[in-house]
């Protein structure tokens, strides 16, 4: 499947931001049909010696289980998800939740695109084996993927445009998507959607999405003229010769963003 947000318009569902120390259950509460409950900044956070501890304490998973499952609640909470994990994180939440017997991710949101296919040198294994499903975001790249970037154009209004003047953290971003080998891969991408007949867009989306281990591939769009390109993906299954093709990008042009 795919999931399109329209960044420009209002969306309905709320997010609800829970920092260390902040009550979940406040926020279950709080919480209507539909809404993201995002604990930040993630699951598992560094001591100081090396070892990394449980940031979610077992008490609040059990919490989050309990929720999810209706018992003397409101059943609110559907699906346990992560996102931006590594694979040591992912397999050592998963272990936890078995050991204590407390609600256990199934999905994890991760960057998986053309340019960025980190996610199959490992995590994907994990999530066959353990049955969690990816909802890959920024199949497109961040954009480089269609072509936007390429002969060093930085359209205005767009979101690399603008992380030009940014601080230093959205610099290191800027050039991790956008680079000289990340816009040699997308060129070539390009031509490979131009044989088909298809929009790169098309082709990127159907990608991401044609995967044992993927469930639902996310995808932002600031403009309705940009639908198009993106749904006509949901029918697209790419054949064997197209995925060789692709392949032989990836291995010449290995981790273009790094």
């Amino acid at each position: 499947g795919i999931a399109v947000f329209m960044t420009s318009a209002a969306a309905n569902a709320a997010v609800h931001r829970v920092s260390p120390g902040d009550s979940i259950q406040a926020a279950i509460d709080g919480a209507a049909s539909g809404d993201t409950i995002l604990v930040e900044p993630g699951i598992y956070q560094e001591t100081g010696n090396g070892r990394y501890g449980l940031r979610i304490s077992t008490d609040n998973l059990r919490l989050i289980g309990k929720v999810k499952k209706g018992r003397g609640d409101a059943g609110k909470v559907r699906i346990l998800g992560c996102s931006n994990e590594t694979t040591w994180g992912l397999t050592k939440s998963l272990w936890a939740s078995d050991v204590h017997g407390v609600a256990r991710y199934e999905t994890i949101q991760n960057n998986f695109s053309l340019n960025n296919r980190r996610f199959e040198d490992e995590l994907a294994q994990v999530c066959r084996q353990e049955q969690v499903s990816l909802i890959p975001y920024s199949p497109l790249a961040g954009g480089v993927l269609s072509g936007k970037y390429n002969d060093g154009d930085f359209p205005e209004g767009s979101r690399f445009s603008l992380y030009q003047h940014a601080p230093e953290r959205q610099q290191r971003i800027l050039k991790r998507f956008v680079n000289e080998r990340s816009i040699e891969s997308a060129r070539r991408f390009q031509q490979i959607a131009a044989d088909l007949g298809m929009s790169v867009v098309t082709l990127a989306i159907a990608w991401s999405k044609q995967h044992d281990f993927v469930a639902s591939t996310i995808v932002g769009a600031t403009a309705p003229e940009q639908m198009p390109d993106i749904l006509a993906a949901a029918d697209v299954v790419l054949d064997e010769a197209t995925l060789k093709r692709i392949d032989a990008v990836s291995r010449e042009l290995l981790y273009p963003m790094g």
